[in-house]
């Protein structure tokens, strides 16, 4: 849910084909500044498909549509922002494939129609690039052209739903690089057929778009990456990111009212945001982001691997148990008892949300019926001794007396990695104390490279970070299954898998339809497993914060689009 400010009346939320509140309702006009604290050098290029940068993506997501768009209400894929009309996974054909339609009724900003050249183009080039775009070809073999509006995309094995997020590329004009495109080129590179993409690595297009396709109307207008870069829609609202030394400097600017509109402050500025929302001067809405932290077990044995959960021949491989960790109940202590909202106090000044187990709240298979474990440290230590851990000798330490998989006498300790960040640093010395308060010795080491780490599977628990895209794809097959557990993926770092849990992300990630209501239905029993299983301990989602001063109308956003509706937004006040 989004939380606001109180006395900031929400506008109605009504979408209307692209862009959802006509110019004639609400007209739009005015500048809306935010700050880049980047700066200029973050702007190599304005092609959305090597933009390896916040800043870059900020401009080019408000001039360029993607294949895919999203329902902004539900946070699944959908039309907002996106040139397909509609999308089937074909499992029966040989090989499986994705069919994407894309709508007729669109087009670039010199009136050239956007069709499914454009997407095969875009998918084609994206093989050049070594960013997050790359993941295309590691889920399809081949895209190829069914008709001028309808592209194929042909996956490797195996075929997955999520790949309707894997080939979510940004779409740019195959025109302007080869006008001949859509006559000479019907499919991607195939051994008897190649066409030359690195044409896009150097072409002028990449310093200065002029051809684009913004869902929100908006097209470049002035462009200084010294200073700011401006843009522009046809209801006369102006776009202007304004370079600032740093983001403390951002904030204040934005407090003065220079700027007048800023996304995710950092933590410790939040509160001015707030105090200036009390005083009428600011707007301000918070949610659950993308990003979140939890505690990863090795469930097993440390001492004996690192063992990939199958041999080259596919055979498994016993890896044994973790001495302190295979045992639920004391994974489960460990959950119960850390104070999570003391941690989210603490490292983010309260702004973060309590997790009950691996979805963020903004995905579309969030279980909203599961509750997050308590902070109950009183049942935590009735675990700990039903487990067989036990503080004999009253020096604060608990030792294994019939435990399950230690030896006897041994202490109730472990080594917990973190990323080296200072944010971090708070969070495990927190938990560091809360654990010893429980019998627990815990020994914190922060690393540069926590996957190195993980790879090596000799370790006891990590603190682990993720971020989410949105619209979030909630297969995280390879996170809580033997799949993933191998020296060449190592997503699955703490061995977790039980047959019970890989069904259901398998029968979600390969729905026959890839229905999102069947999904999600799996999806949520999952969550209800590994709730209770506990190969994690659930921390919190960091929130996310979006303000703009008080004489800036129109702003209405959903979860993460709060420029959905830019071309409409009204500044009254400079």
């Amino acid at each position: 849910m989004i939380a606001r400010h109180i006395g900031f009346v929400l506008a109605a939320l009504l979408l209307c084909g692209m862009i959802g509140v006509s110019a004639q309702d609400s007209p739009g006009g005015g500048v809306v500044r935010e700050g880049n604290p980047a700066g200029a050098e973050s702007f190599t290029t304005f092609n959305p498909l090597l933009c390896d940068t916040t800043a870059c993506t900020r401009i080019t997501n408000l001039l360029f549509p993607y294949l895919i768009g999203i329902d902004l209400e539900t946070g699944t894929p959908g039309a907002f922002g996106g040139i397909a009309e509609r999308w089937e996974v074909n499992y029966d054909s040989d090989p499986p494939s994705l069919d994407v339609y894309i709508r007729e009724d669109l087009t670039w900003s010199d009136g050239t129609p956007i069709t499914a050249h454009d997407a095969l183009f875009s998918f084609s080039a994206s093989r050049l690039v070594n960013n997050t775009y790359g993941r295309t070809q590691g889920t399809f073999a081949l895209a190829e052209l069914v008709d001028s509006y309808h592209i194929r995309y042909s996956f490797r094995d195996p075929a997955v739903c999520s790949g309707i997020t894997d080939v979510n590329t940004p779409i740019i004009p195959a025109h302007v690089f080869d006008p001949n495109y859509a006559d000479t080129v019907t499919t991607s590179n195939t051994p008897d057929f190649q066409y030359d993409y690195t044409i896009l690595l150097t072409h002028p297009f990449n310093r200065e778009p002029s051809v684009t396709a913004s869902p929100m109307g908006m097209q470049f207008a002035d462009v200084n990456p010294a200073d700011s870069i401006r843009l522009i829609s046809e209801s006369g609202t102006a776009y202007e990111y304004v370079d600032v030394p740093n983001r403390d400097e951002e904030i204040d600017r934005f407090l003065r009212g220079e700027l007048n509109f800023t996304s995710n402050p950092p933590f410790e500025r939040r509160p001015d945001i707030s105090a200036a929302a009390e005083r009428g001067e600011v707007d301000m809405i918070t949610y659950p982001g993308n990003t979140w932290y939890a505690i990863n077990f090795n469930v097993a044995d440390p001492f004996v691997g690192p063992y990939p959960a199958f041999d080259d021949d596919g055979n498994p491989i016993d890896q044994g148990v973790h001495p302190i960790f295979g045992d639920v109940r004391v994974r489960r202590a460990v959950q119960l008892g850390i104070d999570v909202q003391a941690l989210i106090d603490a490292s983010v000044y309260g702004y973060g949300t309590v997790m009950a187990a691996n979805q963020v709240p903004g995905s579309w298979a969030f279980n909203p019926d599961l509750a997050p474990v308590p902070y109950d440290p009183v049942e935590a230590e009735r675990l700990l001794v039903e487990a067989g851990w036990v503080d004999e000798d009253g020096d604060g330490v608990r030792e294994c007396i019939g435990c399950l998989y230690a030896d006897e006498g041994d202490w109730l300790a472990f080594d917990l990695w973190y990323p080296d960040v200072a944010r971090y640093g708070i969070i495990v010395s927190l938990i560091n104390q809360q654990l010893s308060r429980l019998g627990f010795s815990v020994s914190a080491n922060s690393t540069g490279d926590i996957s190195e780490i993980g790879q090596i599977q000799t370790f006891d628990a990590l603190f682990r970070v993720f971020v989410e895209s949105y619209p979030v794809e909630p297969d995280q097959y390879m996170l809580f299954t033997a799949a993933g557990d191998d020296f060449n993926f190592n997503g699955n770092y703490g061995s977790y898998a039980t047959p019970e849990v890989e069904a259901l992300l398998s029968a979600a990630r390969t729905e026959p339809t890839c229905d999102l209501a069947a999904r999600a239905d799996l999806y949520r029993q999952a969550q209800v497993l590994l709730q209770e299983d506990q190969p994690y301990a659930w921390l919190f989602v960091v929130d996310q914060m979006l303000a703009v001063r008080a004489g800036v109308e129109n702003f209405a956003p959903y979860r993460q689009y709060p420029f959905w509706n830019l071309d409409q937004w009204f500044v009254t006040e400079p």
